[in-house]
């Protein structure tokens, strides 16, 4: 699993500051590993908000808050091009479980802090809300997801079995011996008694066909 702690600029910054830091982005995803679960989070000071084109449907869902700003479509449009999920505006909760955002007045409230997570991860997230409340010493809320992955089990390959051959018997050695030279023994009686049948064998069933050549026939037939 890998973690990636964002904080995007200000609607206030300049545009190529904001560039620079998708940029960036950009690069630190691309030095994740592509088998790791991938998960975004952080400050993304963007309103993604109720618009919804058919190409958005895959990153974004309908429980959002407020207008789409510029920086909101930024936002959209990386997640479109990396197939990133936003996963707060996946699930339905009150207006409160929603924003993430207070201002110090108290009365104006934003969602502009995300949980981004790759479309093939997406099943992984079980719930995101806020916490409004928490004590977190920021005027920002808690924002929570709850993740359930199923890893698999790696099985590490046994050590081959290692057996110290100083520590046989040498009684066990001799006995081991002495029979593998009786089975020597019996295989060369085997060989030369396979030796003679494969002879006899072949002069008989060449009597029987009646083929032994003129030279063959001499070979087999008793001097005159």
């Amino acid at each position: 699993m890998a973690l990636i702690q964002a904080y995007a600029p200000t609607s206030s910054s300049e545009i190529e500051e904001a560039e620079e830091f998708y940029a960036a982005l950009q690069h630190a995803m691309e030095n994740i590993h592509k088998q790791d679960t991938l998960y975004i989070l952080g400050d993304f000071n963007a309103k993604i908000g109720h618009e919804m084109s058919r190409e958005e449907k895959e990153v974004k869902g309908i429980h959002c808050l407020g207008n789409r700003n510029e920086r909101g479509q930024m936002l959209v449009d990386f997640c479109i091009e990396n197939r990133l999920g936003i996963e707060n505006s996946f699930f339905k909760h009150h207006p409160r479980r929603l924003f993430t955002w207070t201002s110090p007045d108290g009365k104006t409230k934003n969602q502009i802090d995300y949980i981004l997570v790759k479309k093939k991860w997406k099943s992984s997230i079980q719930q995101t809300k806020t916490y409004p409340g928490t004590d977190c010493g920021t005027d920002h809320e808690l924002l929570v997801s709850t993740i359930k992955i199923k890893l698999r089990k790696i099985k590490k390959p046994e050590p081959p079995v290692r057996f110290d051959l100083t520590q046989i018997p040498e009684e066990y050695g001799i006995e081991i011996k002495n029979k593998f030279g009786m089975l020597m023994a019996v295989e060369e009686e085997m060989g030369v008694m396979m030796y003679r049948k494969k002879d006899y064998i072949a002069v008989n069933n060449m009597n029987q066909k009646g083929q032994i050549t003129e030279g063959e026939a001499a070979k087999t037939s008793p001097e005159v």
